[in-house]
């Protein structure tokens, strides 16, 4: 098991409590989930500030807004300087860098949802080999050992007048209890192997008692966090219409942008806490995996017999050495009590000393025994470690190596993303109280329009009439010759 490294927990200034994963959001583990929000809540904190701030400076910016703006002036050098300074360059550039990130941003929660389907289908391999041990034994394992002990009691009331001999009878009497602890051990192979296989559906697919499963839940993660993305990432190439210069440019800008870039940037810092609490939950239960299987196993009320028996799958691959656990513990010894039970069948057949014509249940009772060993046999290779080991190792792979990875990557893009919404909401404050599609001060326009050779002269008489140009009337309107 990993150190316990703690985590500040804000709702209880600043305490610190542990990072070891535990699935009980609302009763035993909700320090933990304190602990998670406590870091991740920076984001909302930054968010909701940012929010309020840029809020009011929009509306500042809105408000005292030029409704002329002036012409730039000087050359070729000045009209650079222009556009590389401006606030239209750096929105653009922050654009198109945030149009890159959401389509990777995408990509990992594509490939976080792949990972979950990996899980999820490891998952029902290992309730698969469970369900095909179990059938193995309702099918087949059982059925023999009832018959052996059916046999046995046959011959036993088959004993000559004066009953057997002394070697005969406690062959009898050992090979009964051999059988009978096979079946007591097979009895309790099937139930904890039933439990655990209920714990395992319950836990991987949705059901009436639990219907927030695995596969629910990263389907849920997938679906938000795409509907999120393509959200965003729409509003991004929306954006853009707002910068020409243009009078619809600006209005568009001003309606569009200014109310979507507010709104933005505590949607990103949202977004961003959201991916870092579930890349820390998924950290902590990738670094002690098998203590996480189990609280989780623990929650869904799965009880002893399944408990031990999930105990040993999840330590054996790592730990070969492991002495047997749960239902494998219950067919080993069962396989033993009917190695010695076909041990004993020998020894009473050799002290019967007779033919199988002369008592046809000692048949019955070798085929029979015969058979339960095979079955036993067979019960215990399904269920030895590797196979079961293997697809543990599946599932961690796909959690851990694939999905929490991508959940990681994500994060970090969405961090990314929201350094270039604040790049994108102070350009366009400076956008919003400016705008290069505002009409020109009159001075310039008139000096633009003398440069350019265009007579220019107040509408005075109508849509047609021109006067001559002896310069703007206070407040008249322009028509041009």
């Amino acid at each position: 098991m990993h150190d316990k490294i703690p985590r500040p927990d804000a709702a209880k200034s600043m305490k610190l409590v542990t990072n070891v994963f535990g699935p009980d959001l609302l009763h035993k583990d909700i320090e933990y989930y304190e602990g998670i929000l406590s870091v991740s809540g920076a984001y909302f904190a930054v968010g909701i500030a940012a929010f309020f701030i840029f809020f009011f400076v929009y509306s500042f910016a809105c408000a005292c807004r030029s409704k002329t703006r002036r012409a730039a002036k000087g050359g070729c050098c000045s009209t650079f300087c222009g556009v590389l300074f401006g606030p239209r360059l750096w929105f653009l550039i922050a654009a198109i860098v945030m149009l890159g990130g959401t389509s990777a941003a995408l990509s990992q929660v594509t490939a976080f949802r792949s990972s979950v389907d990996k899980a999820v289908s490891a998952l029902d391999d290992f309730d698969s080999i469970l369900n095909t041990a179990n059938n193995l034994v309702n099918s087949s394992l059982t059925p023999a050992l009832d018959s052996t002990l059916a046999a046995i009691t046959a011959f036993s009331a088959s004993a000559p007048v004066g009953g057997w001999p002394a070697p005969v009878q406690s062959a009898i009497t050992s090979m009964q209890a051999q059988v009978t602890d096979g079946s007591t051990n097979t009895a309790a192979v099937a139930s904890r192997l039933a439990s655990l296989t209920s714990a395992i559906d319950g836990t991987v697919h949705s059901s009436s008692s639990n219907p927030l499963d695995v596969h629910t839940l990263g389907t849920r993660v997938f679906q938000g966090g795409v509907t999120a993305l393509a959200i965003f990432l729409g509003f991004v190439l929306f954006s853009v219409f707002g910068l020409p210069g243009t009078k619809c440019g600006a209005s568009f800008f001003r309606w569009f942008d200014a109310c979507g870039l507010v709104l933005s940037v505590l949607l990103v810092c949202i977004f961003a806490g959201l991916f870092m609490a579930i890349a820390l939950v998924g950290s902590d239960v990738c670094v002690d995996p098998s203590t996480a299987v189990l609280a989780i196993a623990n929650q869904t009320n799965s009880g002893t017999l399944a408990m031990d028996t999930l105990t040993y799958y999840t330590g054996c691959g790592a730990n070969p050495g492991l002495p047997p656990l749960g239902a494998y513990s219950d067919v080993t010894l069962g396989e033993s009590s009917l190695v010695n039970g076909l041990s004993t069948y020998a020894s009473m057949l050799s002290a019967v000393n007779s033919t199988a014509e002369a008592h046809p249940a000692i048949e019955w009772i070798g085929g029979n025994l015969t058979a339960a060993n095979v079955s036993i046999a067979a019960l215990a290779d399904t269920l030895r470690c590797a196979p079961l080991a293997d697809v543990y190792d599946r599932v961690l792979d796909a959690i851990c190596s694939t999905g929490i990875v991508a959940v990681i990557k994500t994060w970090a893009l969405a961090t990314a993303a929201v350094i270039l919404i604040f790049a994108m909401v102070s350009a366009g404050a400076r956008l919003c109280w400016s705008h290069p599609g505002d009409p020109l001060d009159p001075q310039d326009e008139q000096a633009a329009m003398a440069a350019a050779g265009v007579k220019y002269a107040p509408q005075i008489a109508g849509p047609t009439s021109v006067a001559p140009a002896t310069g703007p009337p206070a407040g008249g309107a322009y028509a041009y010759a």
